[in-house]
């Protein structure tokens, strides 16, 4: 599997797999670019899809965040 540059930053700064961390870019890139979805809900959908696979510790609020950071250009449910 190839691994995409927000996906090595996310693996790097939340402490979690690169293909997780690739996983989590994906789903993040169909939650939060469709519109419908908020940073809330993202963030909700993560922690209950990803539960058990990453340590507890990780903060999903912080890997959205990180995404967004990442992303060239805001979509604008997301400002």
């Amino acid at each position: 599997m190839i691994i995409s540059s927000d996906a090595e930053t996310i693996a790097e700064k939340a402490g979690i797999p690169d293909v997780i961390a690739q996983a989590v870019v994906n789903d993040l890139g169909h939650l939060l670019n469709d519109g419908a979805t908020t940073v809330d809900e993202a963030e909700v959908f993560l922690e209950g899809h990803y539960n058990g696979q990453v340590p507890a510790s990780v903060r999903w609020d912080a890997v959205v965040d990180c995404y967004i950071r990442n992303q060239r250009s805001t979509p604008e449910n997301l400002l």
